[in-house]
């Protein structure tokens, strides 16, 4: 197991939600909509309106697009794996590394949520030996 994973965890987290709207942005730049008449299929035979959506594949940066989702799986796989480092973790290290990595609170405010005899630099020391065992 690598320990960049884990370092790496959030900002693969983090771009992902980045990716997802630009490519959100890509489709949403290539949405048409346009206005059609019709009537109804059975009698009385009233004209209506219609709005119409679809998506104009030409209006698509293709080339774009297939780079973003490379992207995205990458930082998909990222996450993945720091998940998977978390989730084998004992509980008291999951507890850290929520506080610390995921909220991105100072050591001292670990040790409080944490509570007990926990002090900031206790919490830190935990988190380093744990990591040299990985």
């Amino acid at each position: 197991m690598d320990k960049s994973v884990i370092l790496e965890y959030m900002d693969a987290k983090a771009l992902e939600k980045e990716i997802e709207e630009d490519l959100r942005e890509i489709w949403n730049s290539a949405t048409v909509s346009d206005k059609v008449k019709g009537s109804n299929p059975d009698f009385p035979y009233n004209s209506q309106s219609f709005c119409i959506h679809g998506v104009d594949g030409d209006r698509i940066d293709r080339t774009r697009e297939k780079i973003l989702n490379e992207q995205l799986s990458k930082a998909r796989q990222i996450r993945i794996e720091g998940e998977k480092v978390f989730d084998s973790a004992p509980l008291r290290i999951q507890r850290i590394i929520r506080l610390r990595i995921m909220q991105k609170l100072h050591w001292s405010e670990v040790a409080d949520e944490m509570g007990g005899d926990t002090t900031g630099e206790s919490a830190r020391a935990e988190f380093k030996r744990w990591l040299k065992k990985k």
